[in-house]
């Protein structure tokens, strides 16, 4: 990402990362994602911070060296675990009590497949109960034949259009049995995949949703965040997370969330002032790189 002639132009390169595709500067820029710990059982840590001061350098040393600090970022490195916990929070309360509304799709599901499945068995059992009558029928037959009430000709006819009913009705019957394992719910495996969307079990929230909801993620400071979502069609939001302490004793909090109209974005080529409330009024212009002939240029996350 780069400032050109009062536009944020950003780059149309995603990651693998989701928060490096969703993370943007306050100070306009793109940021990368870096190894930060690992921890003894192999798990690694990872940071992020933005484009802007990893080429151009911290805005605090500048001010620390008396040099001018305007359009540089302050914003130091911040750890994957914030997000991570934010995310959390945010979700926890966009979705309100997730167990309730977890129990109320369950409910429904219930009330709405009994009533699903008496229509089912009130089908089957008129169909027994029409095929009683056809055996009934059937043996009666016989025995007007044997009798000599009826002759063959009329006997053979009565006798395949009662044997044609029966084979339908079985077959009906059949099918309806079929259908009736393959759709029954097996509501234990409902639950356990409506738990794994929104990971009620202390894993964070999952990766589909973040993508589908979150579309931006502007850090502030270190410890505070604002994020930009889409609620549905036409509504967007912003939502600013507080995140402070370290990880073993941090609880993030959500300072309002804030619902606007959505307006069509362009992917490149963006009016920073209308994507981030937090950039200054007047755009920063374009910062030189650290090193003399060498160009700004975002490196892999």
């Amino acid at each position: 990402m780069a400032l050109k002639d009062g536009k944020v132009t950003i780059s149309n390169r995603s990651s693998e990362d989701i928060w490096v595709n969703k993370l943007r500067c306050s100070c306009g820029y793109a940021c990368r994602r870096d190894k930060w710990h690992v921890w003894k059982d192999g798990s690694i840590s990872y940071g992020y911070q933005c484009y802007n001061r990893i080429n151009n350098g911290a805005k605090q040393k500048r001010e620390e060296m008396g040099l001018d600090s305007e359009g540089y970022c302050g914003i130091r490195m911040y750890g994957d675990w914030k997000l991570e916990m934010m995310a959390e929070t945010l979700f926890e309360q966009l979705m309100g009590d997730k167990y309730q509304i977890i129990q109320t799709a369950l409910d429904l599901l219930k009330k709405y497949y009994k009533e699903t499945s008496r229509k089912d068995q009130q089908g089957n059992s008129e169909r027994k109960i029409q095929l009683e009558r056809i055996d009934t029928r059937l043996r009666n037959l016989t025995v007007m034949r044997a009798d000599g009430e009826i002759g063959k000709e009329e006997y053979q006819k009565l006798r395949d259009q009662l044997e044609n009913e029966k084979s339908r009705l079985e077959a009906a019957q059949k099918e309806a049995e079929a259908a009736e394992c393959r759709e029954a719910l097996n509501l234990e495996q409902i639950q356990q995949a409506l738990e794994e969307l929104v990971h009620l079990k202390g894993q964070g929230v999952s990766r589909e949703l973040v993508d589908q909801i979150v579309y931006r993620v502007t850090p502030v400071s270190e410890n505070q965040f604002d994020w930009y979502l889409h609620l549905g069609p036409g509504t967007d939001a912003q939502a600013g997370l507080l995140v402070e302490g370290k990880k073993g004793n941090c609880v993030p909090s959500v300072n309002g969330i804030r619902e606007f109209l959505a307006r069509e974005e362009e992917k490149t080529d963006l009016d920073a002032s209308e994507i981030l409330d937090s950039l200054p009024s007047e755009q920063l212009p374009r910062l030189p790189s650290r090193t003399p002939g060498n160009k700004i240029s975002p490196g892999r996350a």
